[in-house]
């Protein structure tokens, strides 16, 4: 039987272990711990570090650089992302940061506020 509250982890993410880059959520209960488990969470972090085998990798990927200078994104209309846009984004999902938080960091926050599930 499973204790909880309990981690779970992912990569990519905002934290660095093992040469590798990880970020990790809080569960409460089973129900949210399956939750995360069937949204690409992994109960450990050597689980969730391992890389994933060939077959499982996306065939194309979207690449999104982030700088102090708007850069166009891989996206459809090809739209610049700006830093006062990530704020934006920050803010509609109620993130906290530093002010001088660079944008790297930013941006790692929003993608990894967008992939938790949502309850």
């Amino acid at each position: 039987m499973k204790q909880f509250p309990r981690l779970v982890f992912r990569s990519p993410g905002p934290e660095q272990c093992q040469g590798g880059t990880y970020a990790h959520a809080l569960v409460q209960d089973e129900a949210q711990f399956d939750a995360f488990l069937g949204n690409g969470w992994h109960e450990t972090l050597p689980e969730a570090l391992r890389p994933p085998a060939i077959a499982e990798q996306p065939v194309e990927t979207p690449v999104v650089v982030l700088t102090k200078e708007p850069v166009a994104v891989a996206d459809d209309d090809n739209t610049p992302v700006t830093r006062d846009e990530m704020k934006a984004q920050a803010a509609k999902l109620g993130l906290v940061y530093p002010f001088n938080v660079t944008n790297k960091k930013l941006a790692e926050m929003i993608e990894f506020a967008m992939s938790a599930p949502k309850e």
